[in-house]
């Protein structure tokens, strides 16, 4: 019988190879380690010239870290030097690592999982270097089987240079995907998702990027992501010598985490062969810094560990009179929201898609949207979900197009059924999550896309203008509000009132303003849905930056965030947050 061997790859940029040098390596690492084998395969080719160790593709050596080359410093080194041992004092079988990576690359520009027929995109590259390396193994007499991998998630899918950083979490599962079809026979693995500090704070999509990993994760039983924002840069970009060993331990305890309890055999799904010894271990496990008492979670993961997540506050903007404003403050809230550092999904219900239209994205260009979420059971909120280009990285938007006025006769049999009301709730569970604000956009009717929202919201706020009209429109809306807070969502809340478009100087929008208030007032103590609602200051002026805003695709924070529109609406999104 061959014998079983535990393989993990270690891929992702520049940092899986590392920056450690030999001063950093403490005495215990150096000697070379009997139930370890470490194969590289630098895919940016040698940089010490052809005859290199970093040209062979590849290279097969045991635990000698301090090879001449091996590294990005003379004699460096990466997690893999504390990562390897880990792995083998809790496994029966010996451990194996396969490297692939290349600097300054991201799944957008050079990795591309999603391009099979391109021989020279590094997921084709690293795959074809570690079915050499497993052949290798097998012609030793190994039985080889894929048992974990780390993704290291560099600085460049942050950077700018990608311009579609939503498309990181499919990416991400058709890199996993992949590795199991091409490698493993169909068999499942574990997976530890790292995410180093970021190298620039303010590049724009660098929060995304950061709830996508979180979201992969978050999706799959045998996933763990690893924040280490607590470890010190060597310079810009790079995680030095004793980073990187926190890296290779806490890696490590993740990858044990994931694993079956003692008492569950391997089966024909391909668990691997090393299980821990004595005790059952969480079925996931997400680890956030700090982590120096990591040395406990490699003996005794805890899932308790874990921080609770708080739960996002998620408003309906609702108005049922169109023309009030509604999606202008939909957008510049969540703008100025993002502005002041909160992560803020925008979810575009109105079939007239012009949330979508004003934060730069053309509708006809969308390969899904939220039709899709709705008809489509295939179909995940985290192939929808798009990044906001030219706002900020922290604000992120759920599309729209105008085929979603016909999804309620598409869904007339789940309508009936009562399933339909609850869709956008359910599919959207897990990407919510991942943001401290979910606005949703709300078209002017009470229909089935206005019902998922005020089922799925906690909280609504009302956009109106300072109009007798609207005021009575105002009294209509909060009658609908107490009959669905009766009914399909008795938690349900009405938070206040946004006046947009204001003209201070009139004697009528003075009127009206008192008259909110005083409904308000008069509510206190009550168990009326408005009972703690307020009217936010300060109302927003009328503004024509307000106006020229959308036809840039572009929030007026971003357009003119010196305007008397941008600053009414920053102030209006503090009064939010404060609330």
């Amino acid at each position: 019988m061959p014998d079983p061997i535990d393989v993990y790859l270690l891929w992702g940029q520049s940092n899986t190879t590392g920056y450690g040098g030999a001063d950093d390596v403490p005495p215990a690492l150096t000697a070379p380690h009997p139930a370890v084998r470490i194969f590289h395969a630098p895919l940016d080719g040698p940089l010490d010239g052809p005859g290199s160790e970093r040209s062979l593709r590849p290279a097969a050596r045991t635990w000698a870290p301090l090879a001449p080359g091996f590294g990005r410093e003379p004699g460096g080194f990466g997690a893999e030097l504390s990562l390897g041992p880990a792995l083998a004092a809790a496994s029966a079988a010996p451990v194996a690592l396969i490297k692939c990576e290349e600097p300054g690359t991201g799944l957008f520009d050079r990795w591309r999982p999603d391009d099979h027929g391109d021989p020279d995109t590094l997921a084709n590259r690293a795959l074809d270097d570690a079915a050499q390396a497993i052949e290798q193994l097998l012609e030793e007499g190994h039985d080889p089987r894929i048992a974990g991998l780390v993704w290291y998630q560099g600085e460049s899918d942050a950077v700018d240079a990608n311009h579609e950083p939503e498309r990181f979490g499919p990416l991400l599962r058709t890199l996993v995907e992949r590795i199991q079809e091409e490698l493993n026979d169909g068999r499942g693995f574990r997976k530890v998702y790292v995410r180093v500090n970021p190298a620039d704070p303010d590049a724009k999509h660098l929060g995304f990027i950061r709830q996508q990993i979180e979201a992969a994760a978050d999706a799959d039983p045998k996933a763990a992501w690893l924040d280490v924002d607590d470890l010190e840069l060597i310079d810009a970009w790079h995680v030095g010598g004793p980073g990187l060993l926190k890296v290779g331990e806490r890696a490590a305890a993740a990858l044990i985490g994931l694993q079956k309890p003692a008492n569950v055999a391997a089966t024909a799904e391909g668990e691997p062969s090393g299980e821990p010894a004595s005790r059952e271990t969480p079925a996931h496990q997400k680890v956030r810094p700090p982590v120096e008492a990591q040395a406990a979670v490699a003996e005794a993961p805890d899932a308790a560990t874990a921080p609770a997540t708080k739960a996002p506050r998620v408003i309906a903007l609702m108005n049922q009179k169109g023309g009030v404003g509604k999606t202008t403050t939909t957008v510049n809230v969540g703008a100025a929201l993002a502005s002041l550092g909160h992560s803020v999904l925008a979810v575009d219900l109105d079939p007239q898609a012009h949330l979508t239209l004003s934060l730069g994205i053309e509708p006809a260009e969308l390969d899904k949207s939220l039709y899709d979420l709705f008809t489509d059971p295939q179909t995940t909120a985290m192939e929808v979900v798009r990044q906001v280009p030219p706002d900020s990285r922290n604000l992120a938007v759920l599309p729209a197009e105008t085929n979603l006025a016909g999804i309620e006769s598409e869904l007339s049999e789940m309508v009936a059924t009562g399933l339909a009301q609850t869709l956008l709730r359910n599919k959207t569970a897990d990407l919510c999550k991942q943001f401290d604000y979910v606005l949703l956009d709300c078209p002017p009717s009470l229909g089935l896309l206005t019902i998922n929202a005020l089922t799925m919201a906690s909280e609504i706020i009302v956009p109106m203008q300072a109009h007798f009209l609207a005021l009575q429109g105002m009294t209509k809306l909060f009658e609908t509000i107490g009959m669905v807070r009766g009914g399909i969502n008795p938690a349900l809340t009405v938070s206040g009132v946004v006046l947009c478009m204001h003209e201070a100087n009139t004697i009528l929008a003075n009127d009206v303003i008192s008259e909110v208030e005083g409904f308000f007032e008069a509510a206190r103590g009550t168990e009326q849905p408005w009972a703690h609602a307020q009217v936010y200051h300060p109302p927003v002026r009328r503004n024509i930056k307000l106006a020229e805003a959308p036809s840039f695709g572009q929030s007026v924070i971003a357009y003119a965030p010196d305007s008397n529109g941008a600053k009414d609406y920053r102030a209006v999104a503090r009064s939010i947050a404060e609330a």
